[in-house]
């Protein structure tokens, strides 16, 4: 008798696996970042690519059905023949939240599952409050804190059909105090400079139930802020911004009967190339606390996550 099959809308990872999974996730790779994308991904990212364009890049890569033209989710203003009411489901079931938020409409399925920390920082699932900080370190060229907070799918294949282009966009508000101070006597005696880097991440990661590790799909930074000195200096700085859910967009590639989880992630980055001034003394000498007053404080405030996918084929 033949073995029967699972079905594929059924093969969701054990509670277990994912948190073993979570234990080894690791902050976005700029590597994978900066890597050429395929070409369906660069269509799908562009914006005011045409049903046209898609339909070029999804033949390309393999997929010959028709694009379906239903959408799920979304933005858009009403559309004409459908009711108010669905059309406000749909938008809702693209909303997803802290897990302390009141709204009563959004059930726990759709609440940020998890926050983590690389460094120094907080991420807090409960209210959607992140923080980075960081400070020099002379004896690293670089050195960074991340802190990051997340949501799952599951996509479903009779909701995800073959192929569907997914979305995520945040929205955010930002702020960022620092200095950067460089201090006799240690100053006097070095040569170099100093830089830190805020960073806002997006990322989508697959859950592999051959390895049972989360992979990037895709991470894309946004620069908050970049500010660089050298030479005997005490300068402090502050920024602050937004970013409403349609203004960065992530978009991405999503297969059926997968796991993802889909992350908002700050950083800070700060980096030192400093030298003796002595060549007699080649090794740079190891400054104090005042000496060398390098850091930067980031805080963002992620209220919610809009998660939408269209199906392509």
């Amino acid at each position: 008798m033949p073995t029967k099959q699972n079905n594929p809308q059924e093969r969701k990872p054990t509670a277990s696996a994912l948190n073993d999974a979570i234990k080894q996730l690791g902050p976005p790779s700029r590597l994978l970042s900066e890597r050429t994308q395929s070409k369906l991904q660069q269509v799908l990212g562009r914006r005011g690519a045409s049903n046209a364009d898609v339909a070029a890049a999804l033949k390309k890569a393999g997929w010959t059905e028709p694009m379906p033209t239903h959408t799920m989710g979304g933005h858009s203003p009403f559309t004409l023949g459908i009711s108010r009411m669905w059309m406000l489901t749909e938008l809702l079931n693209s909303l997803y939240l802290p897990v302390d938020d009141p709204a009563f409409y959004v059930p726990p399925s759709r609440r940020y599952i998890s926050g983590q920390v690389w460094g120094h920082g907080q991420a807090l699932k409960e209210t959607g409050i992140l923080r980075a900080n960081q400070y020099a370190d002379i004896t690293q060229s670089s050195i960074v804190s991340t802190a990051g907070l997340y949501s799952q799918i599951f996509t479903t294949p009779s909701d995800y059909g073959q192929v569907s282009q997914g979305s995520l966009g945040p929205d955010i508000s930002w702020n960022a105090t620092g200095t950067i101070g460089i201090n006799p006597p240690w100053g006097s005696k070095v040569f170099g400079s100093a830089t830190i880097i805020g960073r806002l991440w997006l990322a989508a990661y697959e859950f592999n139930v051959a390895t049972s590790t989360f992979e990037e799909v895709i991470a894309v930074p946004h620069v908050l802020f970049n500010e660089a000195d050298s030479g005997l200096v005490v300068r402090p700085f502050t920024h602050a911004g937004s970013f409403s859910p349609d203004s960065i967009p992530l978009r991405y590639i999503l297969s059926p009967a997968r796991t993802y989880w889909l992350g908002v992630l700050i950083e800070v980055e700060v980096r030192q190339n400093f030298q003796s001034d002595d060549r007699n003394h080649p090794t740079v000498p190891t400054p104090s606390i005042t000496e060398l007053n390098v850091f930067a404080f980031l805080s963002a405030n992620v209220p919610a996550m809009w998660i939408d996918h269209k199906k392509l084929a």
